[in-house]
């Protein structure tokens, strides 16, 4: 019960301002969007680089 009520209000908790972005009907949380965009990338990135042929 008490494990309960500690993540609900954990749940509630907000620190600081959000980055909401409103495309058509689609609400997208911003930081949530870059930063996953910004990890495929770079993963994008090593995978290009470790496939590569040493020289040819």
């Amino acid at each position: 019960m008490f494990l309960n009520s500690l993540s609900t209000n954990f749940a509630a908790l907000e620190v600081g301002q959000h980055l909401y972005w409103q495309i058509g009907n689609i609400r997208l949380h911003g930081q949530v969007f870059l930063t996953s965009w910004i990890l495929l990338g770079a993963l994008l990135v090593f995978i290009s680089l470790g496939t590569k042929k040493n020289g040819k």
